[in-house]
């Protein structure tokens, strides 16, 4: 989904047109908070529609979001509508996933690590992520091994989140597990049985909703036995229970008569240094729009840079220039001399010219 924003974004700028040099920093893990505050503060209203279409749990919040962008923009909802809405919107992705993330994080992660190494030969290159990821797997399997209940942390922790938003619903039993919970001026059936809500958050991530959460609380169960088992610790643990194995060094390999592989040529190698730069793709957003509040340095005014300049003095230069000769003179340091002291009447005398 990051990628297909960003050539939404950068065909359909906004309401005010100011956020397309916003679509340049969507490369951190932090991502989905980047983009929640930053898109409301620069990227107008329609940015705000993309993401609650795009993020939207069930068909009605997606379909109320595509309609207000039809209406705000229809060249942006014929956009969206070219592309297969099961590969970005969250509603139709299959249920039995169990993500909570919409973005392409771990690709996103993956490039980040190896980004110093890239420019490596080959086998520098592969040793280099090899002990990255070895690191990183022996980390996390005993770091593991302090937690204790059911669940991850960070999955306590949203549960601690939604337990707090849902006092705010009201519930009704209707017996065997299944509750109508109303939230505002809408209402949800839950059915505690096979783990279903009308929001659909809780099918999608396999974490209880706020709606559910009001609902076990209510039957004084404990809501970790209510999430699904992706997000347990035993889960967590067996993902990590495979570490890599350490490779020796080259030179206790034993000799297997095999011949020389030699470094490559290097006569097709052009000039200056290689590039480092990730390959982008077709769909990708390419190149660098340079802000056009550079300033010359020479006379002061925006739109061109040393090099452009005409000889033409701007405004601004004349201004500072005022500024400088209009300063007032700083006081001196120390005591005022006394009136009519010896001091004060002294006069300077000037050297006598032969």
């Amino acid at each position: 989904m990051v990628h297909f924003y960003r050539n939404f974004a950068k065909d359909y700028p906004g309401m005010n047109h100011q956020s397309s040099a916003f679509t340049h920093t969507y490369n951190t893990k932090y991502m989905q908070l980047c983009v929640i505050g930053c898109v409301l503060l620069l990227g107008g209203k329609l940015h705000s529609l993309f993401f609650t279409a795009a993020n939207a749990y069930n068909g009605y919040v997606h379909a109320k979001a595509m309609e207000k962008i039809k209406q705000a923009n229809p060249k942006a909802y014929n956009y969206m509508m070219e592309e297969e809405t099961h590969l970005w919107a969250r509603y139709k992705f299959d249920t039995q996933l169990k993500a909570l993330d919409n973005t392409t994080n771990f690709v996103e992660s993956f490039n980040g690590k190896i980004e110093k190494y890239r420019h490596k030969p080959i086998f520098t290159l592969l040793e280099a992520v090899m002990e990255k990821f070895m690191s990183t797997i022996a980390k996390r399997a005993e770091i593991c091994q302090e937690w204790t209940g059911r669940v991850v942390p960070k999955v306590k922790t949203l549960l601690i989140k939604l337990e707090v938003e849902s006092r705010c619903c009201m519930v009704t039993p209707a017996g065997m597990g299944e509750y109508s919970v109303q939230d505002g001026r809408t209402k949800f059936t839950v059915d505690l049985n096979v783990g279903h809500c009308d929001c659909q958050f809780w099918d999608m991530s396999g974490i209880p909703c706020k709606h559910a959460i009001r609902c076990i609380i209510r039957e004084r169960k404990d809501l970790e036995t209510f999430v699904d088992e992706a997000y347990s610790i035993e889960r967590y643990k067996l993902a990590y229970n495979a570490l890599i194995h350490p490779v020796q060094d080259p030179t206790f390999w034993p000799n297997r008569n095999l011949p020389h592989i030699g470094p490559p040529p290097t006569d097709d190698i052009g000039r200056g240094r290689p590039e480092t730069a990730r390959r982008k793709d077709i769909t990708e957003m390419r190149g660098f729009q340079r802000a056009s509040t550079i300033r010359c340095s020479q006379c002061g005014v925006f739109g061109h840079n040393k090099r452009s300049h005409t000889g033409q003095s701007g405004s601004l230069v004349n201004k500072l220039k005022k500024r400088q000769t209009n300063k007032k003179r700083k006081r001196p340091i120390g005591r005022p001399p006394k009136q009519g002291s010896s001091k004060s009447t002294m006069k300077l005398r000037t050297p006598h010219l032969e």
